[in-house]
C-alpha cells in the first residue's frame, strides 16, 4: 500500500464506520418510537393492547431477519452498478 492511498482508505473505513452506527442508531430510535406510539395505535385501531404487541413482535422478528437477508443478498448477487 502506497502512502498516497493510506489516507484515502482511512477515510473510507470511517466513513463506513459512520454509516454503520448512523444505520443502528436509527433501528434502536425507530423501534423505540414502536413502543411509545404503540397504546395509541391499538387505541385507534379498536385492538387491544395483546394484539398491537403482536404486531410490534412480528416487526422486530422481522426486522432481525431482513438485515441478515440483505447482506446475504448483497453477497449472492454482488454489487449492480
Amino acid at each position: 500500500m502506497s502512502a498516497a492511498t493510506a489516507p484515502a482508505r482511512m477515510v473510507n473505513l470511517w466513513l463506513i464506520a459512520l454509516t454503520v452506527i448512523i444505520a443502528a442508531f436509527m433501528e434502536v430510535f425507530d423501534t423505540s418510537i414502536a413502543n411509545v406510539a404503540l397504546p395509541h395505535i391499538a387505541r385507534d385501531l379498536g385492538a387491544s393492547i395483546d394484539d398491537a404487541n403482536w404486531v410490534l413482535t412480528s416487526y422486530l422478528v422481522a426486522n432481525a431477519m431482513v438485515i441478515p437477508l440483505s447482506s446475504w443478498l448483497l453477497t449472492a448477487l454482488g454489487r449492480q452498478g
